[in-house]
C-alpha cells in the first residue's frame, strides 16, 4: 500500500499523504523559469520549510538550484537582481514521473540552460534513479 498520493501536470507535481488536504511538497517546473520545490512541509505536517520569493531575496524559489559561472554565465538571480545583471535562463521540459512505491517516490525534472541571449548551454545530466540497487 502506498503512503503517498501524487497528482502531475506538465509543470507541477503534488505529493501528499492519502486524504490530507495540504501537500507534503509541490515540484514546480514552470515554462521558461527555474524549477523549484515549494511548499515543502515539515515531516510532522506542521508548517512549511520553504518560502517562495521572499521580499529580502526575490530570486529564492523554495528549494532550487542556483549556480554561478556555468558556461561563463550566472544562474542565480535569473533577472531579479541589480540593474545590469544578466543571468542565464532555465527552460524545463514536462515533468517525468512520479514512480511511487510505498513511501518512496522518484520523479525527474529536466531543463535546458540558456545563455542570456538564448543560446543553449546544454541540458541536465542524464539521471538513472535507483532504489535498493535496482532502477525505478
Amino acid at each position: 500500500m502506498s503512503v503517498l498520493e501524487s497528482e502531475r501536470g506538465a509543470e507541477k507535481l503534488v505529493l501528499r499523504r492519502p486524504g490530507a488536504p495540504a501537500p507534503l511538497l509541490v515540484q514546480n517546473a514552470p515554462a521558461h523559469q527555474r524549477p523549484f520545490i515549494h511548499p515543502l512541509a515539515a515531516p510532522d505536517g506542521q508548517g512549511e520549510l520553504t518560502e517562495d520569493m521572499p521580499a529580502h531575496h526575490p530570486w529564492q524559489r523554495g528549494l532550487y538550484v542556483g549556480l554561478n559561472e556555468v558556461g561563463g554565465f550566472g544562474f542565480w538571480k535569473q533577472g531579479t537582481g541589480a540593474a545590469g545583471e544578466s543571468d542565464g535562463t532555465f527552460h524545463p521540459q514536462p515533468l517525468v514521473g512520479p514512480a511511487v512505491d510505498g513511501a518512496w517516490v522518484v520523479w525527474q525534472v529536466r531543463s535546458q540552460w540558456r545563455a542570456p541571449g538564448g543560446a543553449p548551454l546544454g541540458g541536465d545530466p542524464d539521471l538513472a534513479p535507483v532504489r535498493r540497487g535496482r532502477p525505478l
